[in-house]
């Protein structure tokens, strides 16, 4: 796994009708590019195998529960800027913010496998 950069400009988001997945389109100051999706866990009929439902996904891996990419990972994007995106791409950072930093985060990732 690459590092999870300390700086992210957020460019782009969207949340799906899916169940709630989010998508983020980022970049570094050096213009690196970096997605990161948070696939929906609330409708079982709309899990994708190869995605674990609740997981923070960057750059296409998945990140340890816990782990230091994704304290990382939520530090950086506490400090993102916003230079072109509204207020409902703001929101969505926010929700997964919060959502990691939830015991149901936890609870989601020991439900499919991810934490013993």
């Amino acid at each position: 796994m690459r590092a999870i950069p300390s700086s992210l400009i957020i460019i782009d988001g969207a949340y799906s009708m899916d169940g709630g997945s989010i998508y983020l389109e980022m970049e570094e100051p050096d213009e690196v590019k970096h997605t990161l999706h948070l696939p929906q866990h609330s409708i079982p009929a709309n899990f994708r195998p190869e995605v674990p439902p609740g997981a923070l996904v960057f750059d296409d891996e998945v990140l340890s529960v816990r782990g230091p990419e994704e304290a990382s990972l939520v530090q950086a994007l506490r400090e993102a800027t916003y230079p072109t995106v509204d207020a409902a791409i703001r929101q969505l950072v926010r929700q997964i913010i919060a959502f990691v930093e939830s015991p149901t985060f936890v609870e989601v990732a020991r439900r499919h496998g991810r934490l013993p």
